[in-house]
């Protein structure tokens, strides 16, 4: 198996595939979601909280059997999020 990641500025905005027995499976656009979360706190300044990614999405036909081992390298390959990026701090 071969995980390839093309990570984004935005980490669950990036572009995922994996190569397994001669076939490359491309995991749909936004398939992250973050453990963590993001928000304001009480003096308007962005909190962000880190957690594992899991997906939301995989692709059609992908072997189940799989699932387990992908996520566990997408987790060791990516920071984790929530990276703060789709909070916008011009909007408060």
């Amino acid at each position: 198996m071969n995980l390839l990641v093309n990570e984004h500025s935005i980490l669950c905005e990036s572009e995922i595939s994996v190569h397994i027995l001669g076939e490359t499976y491309e995991f749909p656009k936004f398939c992250l979601e973050s453990g963590g979360k993001c928000y304001y706190d009480g003096n308007y300044s962005v909190v962000t909280e880190k957690g594992p990614w899991t997906i939301k999405k995989w692709p059609v036909n992908f072997p189940p059997g799989y699932r387990s081992d992908v996520l566990k390298q997408l987790n060791e390959m990516l920071p984790w999020g929530c990276c703060g990026g789709c909070v916008d701090e011009d909007s408060i």
